[in-house]
C-alpha cells in the first residue's frame, strides 16, 4: 500500500494533519526528507520494510505514523465500515468523525509521551506484540500543572514508569484490540516491531459546526494561499478574492441551498460510516457478462425527492438529479432488499426511452465503483 505524500501535501493547511509522520529518537522526521523512510515496491512484506526502517533508525527508537488510512485501501475501508455499521447500531452515529490510524515501529514509549484525546478508541495489532498504559481522568489529574498551584509538579509526559502504579497495562498480540474510552490518559511501547489499525470514533460534536462543514464544502471555490498587501493597506475594502467570494454568497437561494448542502453532508458522512476522506472509485466496471447485481452489506443506498428529482447517497457519495428515465425508487428498494437479482429484472422499471437502460447500467457502475453494488 502506496502513501502518496506528495499529493496530501497539496490539500489545504488545515487537511494535512493527514501526512505520514515519522519519528526517530522521539524526533520528528522533516516532512522533505521523509520519502526515503515510507514503503515502496521494493519491500516485498510487512517484516521486510520493518527490516530495512529499523536499519535506517540505526537501532533507535522509530515510529510511524498515518492518519486516514482508510483512503489508501478499498477495501480495508469496507471492512471497517463493515464493523462500524454493526457498531453504529447500538450506540448510535458520532457526530464528529471517524479515523483510522497506522502505528508501526519499535518504541519505548508513544512519541509525545502519556496523553489523553476525547475519541472512543479501538487498538487492534496487527503485527507483533503492544502495551498500552492508561490512567483514568481522575488518578492522573492532580499531576498536571495547576495555574492556581504551582507547587504540584510537573507532569513528566516521556517518563511513564514513575506512573506505572496507578496505570492499567494491557498487552496485546495480532488478532487483539485494546479499548478505552475518552479522556483517558495513555501512552504506548512496542520493544519490538509492531503494526497496529487504531480506529477513533468521535460521538460528541456541535450541529452548528457540523452543518458549517458541510456549508463549507459544498462551495468548492479555489484554494488561496496568500493576498497581496497592496490589495489591503489603506484601502478599508476587502480584497478583490475576498469580496468575489463574498458575492458568491450573496446570490445563493440561500434557505434551499443551505438545507441541500446539509442534507447532502450528512448523508455523506452517514453512508460513509462517519469517515470524512474515502478512498478513490474503483476503476469501472462494464458488466458485459454479468447477468446478476447484489448489494454489498457495508453499504445501504438512500434516496431522496428533491424538487428536481431524486438524489441518491450511498458509501460516502451523492448523486443529485439522478436520471428519471428509470424508476430510481423500484430499483433501489430492490438492490436494498439484499438478495440477488437477475440485471434483466431492472430493466422492468426503466421508460420507453431508448437511452433509458444504458442509463440505468451507468447509474449500476457508479454504485459498483464506490463497492454498494457487486455484479456476478
Amino acid at each position: 500500500m502506496r502513501i502518496p505524500r506528495q499529493q496530501l501535501q497539496r490539500e489545504p493547511a488545515e487537511r494535512r494533519r493527514r501526512d505520514p509522520k515519522l519519528f526517530i529518537a522521539q524526533r520528528q522526521v522533516l516532512a522533505n526528507s521523509l520519502d526515503p523512510f515510507l514503503p515502496t515496491d521494493t519491500d516485498n512484506n510487512l517484516r521486510q520494510y520493518c527490516a530495512r526502517l529499523e536499519g535506517m533508525a540505526a537501532g533507535q527508537d522509530v515510529f510511524l505514523y498515518v492518519t486516514g488510512l482508510q483512503q489508501y485501501s478499498f477495501e480495508l475501508w469496507r471492512k471497517i465500515c463493515g464493523i462500524l455499521s454493526d457498531l453504529f447500531k447500538l450506540t448510535g452515529f458520532p457526530l464528529d468523525y471517524v479515523d483510522l490510524e497506522l502505528f508501526l515501529g519499535k518504541y519505548e514509549v508513544t512519541p509525545g509521551g502519556i496523553h489523553r484525546d476525547r475519541a472512543t478508541t479501538f487498538h487492534s495489532v496487527v503485527f507483533g506484540q503492544k502495551s498500552m498504559l492508561i490512567w483514568s481522568q481522575p488518578e492522573l489529574f492532580p499531576l498536571e500543572w495547576s495555574k492556581e498551584d504551582c507547587t504540584i509538579p510537573a507532569f513528566q509526559k516521556l517518563d511513564y514508569r514513575q506512573y506505572l502504579d496507578i496505570a492499567t497495562v494491557v498487552e496485546a498480540g495480532p488478532g487483539s484490540t485494546i479499548y478505552w474510552a475518552p479522556d483517558h490518559w495513555h501512552c504506548g511501547s512496542s520493544k519490538t516491531f509492531s503494526v497496529v489499525l487504531n480506529v477513533a470514533i468521535n460521538f460528541g460534536g456541535r450541529p452548528l459546526e457540523f452543518l458549517f462543514d458541510g456549508l463549507s464544502s459544498s462551495l468548492n471555490g479555489p484554494e488561496l494561499e496568500r493576498i497581496a498587501l497592496d490589495e489591503c493597506v489603506g484601502t478599508g475594502t476587502l480584497p478583490s478574492q475576498l469580496r468575489a467570494a463574498a458575492e458568491t454568497l450573496t446570490r445563493l437561494p440561500f434557505e434551499s441551498w443551505v438545507f441541500e448542502s446539509a442534507e447532502d453532508h450528512w448523508l455523506k458522512r452517514l453512508t460513509g460510516c462517519g469517515f470524512r476522506q474515502r478512498p478513490a472509485l474503483r476503476p469501472p466496471v462494464v458488466p458485459i457478462n454479468a447477468t446478476v447485481i447484489s448489494r454489498a452489506d457495508s453499504f445501504p443506498i438512500f434516496y431522496y425527492k428533491r424538487s428536481s428529482g431524486y438524489s441518491v447517497a450511498t458509501a460516502g457519495h451523492v448523486w443529485r438529479e439522478v436520471s428519471d428515465s428509470f424508476d430510481v425508487v423500484k430499483c433501489v428498494d430492490m438492490i436494498n432488499s439484499g438478495a440477488t437479482h437477475e440485471l434483466a429484472s431492472y430493466f422492468a422499471f426503466c421508460s420507453p426511452n431508448p437511452t433509458s437502460r444504458l442509463e440505468l447500467t451507468r447509474f449500476f457502475q457508479q454504485l459498483n465503483a464506490i463497492g454498494a453494488v457487486e455484479f456476478g
